[in-house]
């Protein structure tokens, strides 16, 4: 700039400064809570949801003129699932730190806070589908693929008990990559033996890339689910009604002030309890979760 000219450079203490709101660092949403049944607990209850199944008798050949010796006993068997506060966060903001931003703490400050019961709730209820021990399906280092679907579901139905819910399947993206290529690399509206109505399965995993159905199967996306050091995590395939999710009561937040700190202290605890019911009913699916290159 010419000498005797002033200009913007010349008045860098004198310009207004923008500041555009500030934004949220928040973490990806997992989907098992919905996933899997809910069973609420209402308040004076007890801490613990009980849920009592009865043995089934069993029905024998009969000849005429005999006399019935086959009275059997029945009886029953629990299962418990106990609530606490598993999940709880605070932040303080200090009076100072609120009058002099333009920024509404209290309310950025809570929504990042239930974000983060929210991701806590999903890790706690990620660890259930490890807890299949009577199914397992895949291994280490193996891709995700149809036939593992199929075949889960078929032994589902086998099972000596009866399903008495939808079967769910909760995999991480990296592990659907591989599903979704096999998908949309059918040619013709077949694949392999199999008649599918053109366009019909890959529409569906497009418009809905993080749930759809596939052989009867609601298929979830789960972001949170973690690989081990080889790459490789659990994922599940059961009936919804084999896990529980046990809400005791809504995520509650409360703030106070503290005169001596000159802060308010923000406080939310979720309680909840999660466990299995049914373990025949599920499947703990071992799959590779490499990011995918292509």
């Amino acid at each position: 700039m010419a000498a005797g000219i002033s200009g913007s450079a010349q008045f860098t203490n004198t310009l207004p400064k923008f500041i555009e709101e500030a934004r949220l660092t928040l973490s990806q949403v997992g989907v098992m809570k919905q996933a899997i049944e809910t069973i609420p607990l209402k308040k004076e209850s007890g801490l613990t949801l009980n849920i009592p199944t009865w043995t089934q008798p069993t029905a024998y050949t009969l000849t005429e003129g005999v006399d019935m010796a086959q009275a059997q006993q029945m009886s029953d068997a629990n299962v418990g699932i106990t609530v606490a506060e598993n999940a709880g966060v605070q932040v303080i903001l200090t009076k100072l730190a609120m009058s002099s931003m333009r920024e509404d703490m209290m309310r950025k400050a809570a929504t990042s806070m239930a974000n983060a019961v929210e991701n806590k709730r999903d890790d706690d209820l990620i660890t259930l589908l490890a807890g299949f021990t009577t199914n397992t399906i895949g291994s280490a280092g193996t891709s995700l693929a149809l036939g593992h679907i199929m075949a889960a579901k078929a032994r589902l139905q086998a099972s000596s008990r009866p399903l008495t819910a939808s079967i769910q399947g909760v995999f991480h993206p990296y592990m659907l990559h591989a599903l979704y290529e096999d998908f949309l690399s059918i040619v013709g509206g077949s694949f392999g033996n199999v008649s599918v109505p053109v366009g019909s399965v890959q529409d569906d995993i497009i418009k809905n890339y993080d749930v759809f159905d596939v052989a009867g199967i609601k298929v979830w996306s789960d972001p949170l689910i973690v690989a081990d050091g080889s790459d490789d995590a659990t994922a599940g395939l059961y009936a919804k009604d084999a896990l529980i999710y046990v809400p005791y009561e809504d995520e509650d937040i409360e703030d106070e002030y503290d005169s001596s700190l000159r802060g308010y202290e923000i406080n939310m605890v979720a309680t909840y309890g999660y466990g299995e019911y049914l373990d025949a009913h599920g499947f703990a699916g071992t799959f590779d979760m490499a990011a995918p290159a292509n």
